[in-house]
């Protein structure tokens, strides 16, 4: 299957065509922004707009054997294809708090770590709800 990394591209293009116009996708979620989330989104949105309609192209010029892989028409569209995810990915990277996530994920590995200690050490739970005073126990 020498075409799988048209299929793929093909698949994240419309993915990121799709996220483009409807504002939506999990490219969108980022809850440890530095930003404004109102012009983090609109940023997202250009550079999903811009880099989608780059793969579904470049794709589609592979699937119809006009771009051969290994020419240089390949790999100059490899290359315009991979600078615009990399632009969305270092966007994406830049806009984020890292401390902010970074104190978040330590606030849930403390949490995992008491529930486990509790989990360990208390017994029975649910025969303590299944008796009452009624049961006469």
């Amino acid at each position: 299957m020498d075409n799988m990394l048209d299929i793929v591209q093909l698949a994240a293009g419309l993915y990121l065509i799709w996220s483009a116009a409807w504002g939506k996708g999990k490219v969108y979620e980022n809850e440890y922004i530095k930003v404004p989330r109102e012009r983090y989104v609109k940023t997202i949105r250009i550079l999903c707009a811009i880099t989608g309609p780059l793969l579904t192209a470049s794709a589609g010029l592979g699937m119809a054997k006009v771009i051969e892989p290994g020419k240089t028409t390949g790999w100059i569209s490899w290359a315009v294809c991979m600078a615009a995810l990399v632009a969305l990915a270092v966007y994406t990277s830049v806009s984020t708090d890292k401390e902010a996530a970074k104190a978040a994920q330590q606030a849930t590995v403390q949490q995992a770590k008491a529930d486990s200690l509790r989990a360990a050490f208390v017994f029975d739970d649910e025969d303590d709800a299944d008796q009452s005073p009624a049961d006469g126990k």
